[in-house]
């Protein structure tokens, strides 16, 4: 008898699917845990590394790395599951909102008193050095630590203060020009895993699974 040898196409996934329809409900529920878990570690990295889903680098946000990297500590993100699936989440509204809009990037309307108040010194400077003179002979002032504020110097206004703050504020002082706009803050995905991370987790996970079953037998 002649014996032929193939591979059926997806055999794997459906091994896997099927492992997941032989799970109790409570082994269910705890792959889903495992699972976003396995995402949320996956995530904390990226975010560390300063890279997007696509392997990029992440665009330049005006609220920095500090804040974009508080909101991914294990502490402000927690991971829920149910039978049905896994949940990565943010209890608190503010931390939520922040991760929102990183993740998908968001259009909105400034003012340039609002703008204006940003004043404390992003590090991100490449102001104009004419803005600076223009922002000097208006006669503003930087904060300091202590609360006061102190007439600015040219050199720090081109350090600390970016282009678009300049203008904002050199408008506000002197009541003119366009005093609100709209600004495009861009997405910097980092939540979620990629589909070869994602086969490679479920995978993971199952075994584990399985391994804990055999040593309990």
């Amino acid at each position: 008898m002649s014996e032929f040898k193939f591979k059926m196409k997806g055999a794997k996934k459906l091994k896997k699917q099927l492992s997941l329809l032989m799970l109790s409900p409570r082994d269910k529920q705890r792959y889903h845990y495992m699972f976003a878990n396995a995402v949320a570690f996956h995530t904390r990295k990226r975010v560390r590394s300063q890279q997007s889903l696509a392997g990029g680098s992440f665009k330049k946000s005006q609220s920095g790395k500090k804040v974009f990297r508080r909101i991914s500590l294990s502490k402000f993100m927690k991971v829920s599951a149910d039978v049905e699936k896994g949940v990565i989440g943010w209890p608190d509204d503010i931390a939520g909102e922040i991760a929102r809009r990183h993740q998908d990037g968001v259009n909105e309307k400034v003012t340039s008193k609002s703008a204006a108040k940003k004043d404390s010194g992003s590090n991100k400077g490449n102001c104009t050095a004419n803005q600076a003179f223009a922002l000097v002979q208006l006669g503003y002032t930087r904060p300091l630590k202590s609360g006061k504020r102190k007439p600015a110097t040219i050199s720090w206004l081109k350090k600390n203060i970016s282009e678009s703050q300049a203008g904002a504020i050199i408008r506000s002082m002197r009541g003119t020009g366009k005093q609100t706009w709209s600004q495009d803050i861009p997405a910097r995905p980092f939540l979620g895993v990629t589909n070869k991370e994602r086969h490679k987790i479920s995978q993971e996970v199952l075994d584990r699974m399985t391994q804990k079953v055999k040593r309990r037998t």
